[in-house]
């Protein structure tokens, strides 16, 4: 989801998160507010509803501070270069 930054992949997870986008919303907007980001608030999934969602670059950068410490997660945002293949057999 996040090498081919894809908005259907987020909404797909959500929709099948406890049965409805809704309560993924919510879980996403309960993290924010345990990882102390007092100005972040999530309306959809995948950053659609630009009205709803927001946030500042203080908190990008505290989210960043968390999301490095992940190394998983690093290893996915270092990548220069990945060839992503469907299922489409040439």
């Amino acid at each position: 989801m996040l090498l081919p930054s894809a908005n259907d992949a987020a909404l797909v997870i959500s929709e099948n998160y406890q049965g409805e986008e809704q309560f993924f919303v919510k879980a996403m907007n309960e993290k924010a507010k345990a990882l102390e980001l007092n100005d972040t608030h999530y309306a959809d999934p995948a950053g659609l509803i630009d009205e709803g969602d927001y946030t500042t670059p203080f908190d990008m950068a505290r989210l960043a501070s968390f999301a490095v410490q992940n190394k998983t997660l690093k290893k996915i945002v270092g990548t220069k270069e990945k060839i992503i293949w469907d299922k489409v057999a040439f």
